[in-house]
């Protein structure tokens, strides 16, 4: 995205073949875990963010998937 623009995260699907809607928590940059909807990115200056996408379910097996969003 570019500097300066306001960064509005598109989620993720969850998906599991025993228990049903599973939620999420995301990790900014190895920072501590959140739900979504506080997730906030710093575009002021050209960077790179990582953002990690986590689920456990019932069983405790846990799946993880990560989004590279980079300000340029």
């Amino acid at each position: 995205i570019s500097v300066g623009t306001v960064y509005t995260d598109l989620g993720a699907t969850v998906t599991d073949n025993v228990d049903n809607n599973l939620g999420f928590t995301v990790a900014l940059d190895g920072g501590a875990t959140t739900t979504l909807d506080q997730l906030s990115l710093d575009t002021s200056t050209s960077t790179t963010h990582t953002i990690v996408f986590s689920a456990t379910d019932q069983a405790g097996n846990t799946g993880t998937a990560t989004r590279t969003v980079i300000v340029e």
